[in-house]
């Protein structure tokens, strides 16, 4: 484990105990800590502010930056949440998925989320409980999709993305019969209108002037 991995971890285990305090009257909690690291990771434009948080809540026991970051990707502020992102995130994944996985049985399978993902694994394993209390039933299976007959169906994948890992969009892209992959090398989520030029370029002649980009382009 490198030392950062495990200086957040001590940090996790920290506020957990002992909720920093954020000159608001919400502390900064382990579960918050955790929403905003994972948030400031979706972006390279975040990490300054991610850097300031993180120095503050180690070296000076202040809260307010990750508070901050985490309010970002909950939508929240002063008066109170500002969208319902979250809200329709499940209501798509809770329809797409028929599993229904009580929290009950998420504790067993900690530890190998744990393994996969030091820092997020343990808050990663616990979204496997996320429609439990869904009312709709959900009626989607995992199967092949090809898109036979399709127009070229671009597939965008940036190589470091922490949200959709990047062999994910690989398989994509080879799944569809129609299937382009264009791949941003970088970080972040998201591979268009990411500050990337030449992502942009093959994605906007596509979409304006019905130019396939090569497939397998890297950028």
């Amino acid at each position: 484990m490198s030392e950062g991995i495990a200086r957040l971890g001590a940090l996790l285990q920290q506020v957990d105990a002992h909720p920093l305090p954020t000159g608001t009257s919400r502390p900064l909690t382990e579960g918050l800590a955790t929403l905003g690291l994972g948030w400031a990771l979706y972006s390279e434009q975040l990490w300054p502010a991610l850097t300031l948080a993180l120095s503050a809540a180690v070296n000076g026991h202040n809260g307010a930056g990750l508070l901050t970051l985490a309010d970002g990707a909950s939508e929240r502020g002063p008066q109170g949440y500002r969208g319902d992102l979250e809200e329709a995130l499940y209501a798509v994944n809770c329809l797409d998925r028929p599993d229904r996985t009580q929290f009950s049985a998420v504790p067993g399978s900690v530890p190998e989320f744990e393994r996969a993902s030091p820092t997020f694994g343990r808050s990663f394993a616990y979204t496997q409980a996320s429609c439990s209390s869904w009312p709709a039933e959900g009626h989607g299976r995992p199967h092949p999709l090809h898109a036979v007959g399709a127009a070229p169906i671009v597939v965008v994948s940036t190589t470091r993305d922490p949200a959709t890992p990047y062999a994910w969009r690989v398989a994509l892209a080879r799944e569809l019969r129609s299937g382009v992959l264009v791949t941003r090398v970088g970080d972040g989520h998201g591979g268009f209108v990411a500050g990337n030029r030449c992502v942009d370029r093959a994605v906007e002649g596509y979409l304006v002037g019905g130019h396939v980009p090569e497939d397998g382009l890297r950028c």
